[in-house]
């Protein structure tokens, strides 16, 4: 699946600490940020984005298909 052009949203990379302009800030790892965030702005270097996970079925079977077992 190609990547997005622009991703809607980023994941942290890691945990950290810093300061933007004076102003603190914790990331955790793995937290995911919308990319209109300032910290994403300021900070692209510290995220990736965040591609959707399309192998998981959008809704799950109710019922087992022929010859499985529930």
């Amino acid at each position: 699946m190609p990547r997005p052009a622009n991703p809607r949203h980023y994941r942290a990379k890691e945990s950290c600490t810093g300061d933007i302009d004076g102003e603190v800030f914790v990331l955790s790892a793995n937290a995911i940020y919308s990319a209109d965030d300032p910290l994403v702005r300021a900070r692209p270097e510290l995220f990736m984005p965040l591609e959707a996970d399309r192998t998981r079925p959008l809704v799950e079977q109710a019922t087992a298909a022929p010859g499985e077992i529930r």
